[in-house]
């Protein structure tokens, strides 16, 4: 059985749970499709084993989850990003394998350069998306830090609660001493 097959199967087996989990969207089929996408993108050689490649496809599908897509759009935004970073990084394993031409090498890395720049913008362009929305606590009386409503990094959900309460103090504090740096700069000056 071939690896097409193979990453066609698991993407069958995609569950209607996963689906938002993976791709920011409900709609089981679309997301089935990203995946697939994703997955495909990745240019997984025909040779490989059913085990590597169900390894090669639990690995995609980790990447898609651990982006944490709120949206269709950020699916889609998400799927481009590792497949941009797949081939970057293929690019750059080309480029430094000793039995690669130095001329070869050295297009290897150029274009590892320009993709890894299209990363980098996709990652704003992520970031931007996320930033946009008001997150759920400003609306419910959360955190507002200089007109931006916090959204706490997913490493504060291993906190406890007390102690995200006074990482949450901390930058309320941090917050309200920006603004009055200004203040007493201008006050001080006179």
């Amino acid at each position: 059985m071939g690896t097409a097959v193979t990453v066609r199967r698991c993407v069958r087996r995609l569950t209607a749970a996963e689906a938002p989990l993976l791709t920011g969207s409900a709609d089981l089929r679309l997301a089935r499709e990203l995946v697939r996408q994703t997955i495909e993108a990745l240019a997984l050689p025909e040779g490989l084993s059913k085990r590597e490649t169900k390894e090669r496809v639990a690995a995609a599908k980790a990447a898609l989850a651990g982006l944490r897509p709120q949206g269709t759009l950020e699916g889609m935004l998400v799927g481009q990003m590792i497949a941009t970073h797949a081939a970057a990084m293929a690019c750059l394993t080309r480029a430094m394998n000793e039995k690669t031409a130095e001329a070869d090498a050295q297009a290897a890395l150029r274009r590892a350069e320009r993709l890894l720049a299209v990363y980098a913008r996709q990652c704003d362009s992520l970031l931007r998306i996320r930033h946009a929305r008001p997150a759920a606590d400003a609306r419910e009386g959360g955190l507002v830090i200089e007109g931006a409503a916090f959204e706490p990094p997913p490493w504060m959900e291993m906190l406890t609660e007390e102690a995200r309460a006074w990482v949450r103090r901390q930058l309320a504090d941090a917050a309200r001493a920006s603004k009055l740096a200004p203040e007493q700069k201008r006050l001080e000056a006179k």
